[in-house]
């Protein structure tokens, strides 16, 4: 996995003192991901100023969103040097699975960094809380410490474990937090996509980052804590923990399916080669070789489909375990609403039916 490189975007028409404009990253050696508004302005030419020696070399807009909900933009570093390279030589993009706090590193240049002649890049480390706001299609990168001056770190990259998450689009003075467009909503977009193809052959998926194991274990703190005589809060601290279960099996079933799909289309593409082989010539030999490759990538996406049928089977399970806790945690908030022996009945009951109740599995696939 290759790793990219914060670069410091001027403005100027090549002098010796260019306008700091803003920040980026290098997810190939010529492209550069930032944000939208760093470009927007058309007062002077655009350069980066590379890592390892500080070079500046003059840029291209090669794609903007038209959309507002989007303030993403690539550059082309244009330098006759620099060449599109192979897929290892690419950064990996990521997205988040499921809640939880992560650990989060933001690199570029803020202002409170820059030097008069060798600005220097900083690393500033914090967290994002994917499920924080569960109805936005952003994040919120909270820094271990406030910036002080923070205009010049629009445009950096959000990184978790060595991947990019996300583009910085702004920063908020009262919460000391900087907006992150995420990488998964910037993939959503199709010339963006065709943009990638254009420029470097092919298109990167982004890579599921799910919870960590000690989110795991945070909750089985929670548990741990929770007061037995207080039904809710015990019922929410498994609540989480299923959560966590039910997020890394859909993980596990988006990898399954994602596998068994290439596979699927790799055989086949090695059987109509077959198929072409055998009627354009008489040798029986390269034919065969292709059919027996394509027999064996088709076992293996069979395999890669069996495996997503069976997280599946287990999403199932998980559905049917929630749906039965939703129906005690109604039944003993309306037994707590009674009164006098009723009451007391009703829990006594409820107690029962779920010390007692058979743990239902759906139908094998």
């Amino acid at each position: 996995m290759a790793t990219g490189s914060a670069v410091l975007l001027l403005e100027g028409e090549g002098g010796d003192r260019p306008q700091h404009r803003g920040s980026g990253y290098t997810i190939s050696p010529t492209l550069i991901l930032t944000a939208a508004f760093v470009v927007q302005r058309d007062a002077g030419r655009l350069f980066a100023r590379l890592p390892g020696g500080g070079q500046v070399r003059p840029c291209t807009v090669v794609w903007k969103s038209s959309s507002g909900e989007l303030p993403v933009a690539i550059l082309r570093i244009d330098d006759p040097d620099l060449r599109p390279t192979d897929p290892q030589a690419l950064v990996e993009f990521a997205r988040f699975i499921g809640q939880g706090e992560r650990d989060c590193t933001v690199i570029g240049f803020p202002e409170s960094h820059w030097g008069d002649y060798e600005p220097e890049t900083r690393r500033i480390t914090g967290t994002i809380d994917p499920g924080e706001f569960p109805d936005s299609r952003r994040l919120l990168f909270r820094p271990s410490r406030p910036l002080e001056r923070p205009n010049g770190i629009g445009g950096a990259a959000a990184c978790a474990e060595g991947r990019v998450v996300g583009v910085i689009t702004s920063y908020s003075l009262a919460t000391h937090a900087l907006t992150v467009v995420p990488v998964a909503q910037i993939m959503e977009d199709a010339s963006f996509r065709d943009t990638l193809k254009r420029e470097l052959g092919l298109v990167p998926e982004p890579v599921d980052l799910p919870p960590s194991e000690t989110d795991v274990i945070d909750a089985l703190i929670d548990v741990s804590r929770a007061d037995p005589t207080n039904i809710q809060q015990v019922a929410a601290s498994q609540f989480r923990l299923s959560s966590l279960y039910y997020e890394n099996v859909l993980a596990q079933a988006r990898r399954s399916f994602n596998a068994a799909v290439v596979a699927a289309v790799a055989g086949s593409a090695f059987f109509l080669a077959a198929v072409t082989f055998a009627m354009t010539t008489s040798q029986l030999a390269a034919p065969l070789v292709s059919l027996l490759g394509g027999g064996v990538v088709e076992v293996v996406a069979g395999l890669n489909f069996w495996l997503y049928s069976r997280t599946s089977h287990q999403l199932n399970s998980f559905h049917l375990r929630l749906e039965r806790m939703q129906r005690f945690l109604v039944a003993n908030s309306v037994s707590v609403g009674l009164s006098g022996d009723r009451r007391e009945e009703a829990l006594s009951e409820l107690v029962r039916i779920i010390a007692t109740v058979e743990t239902a599995e759906p139908p094998s696939p």
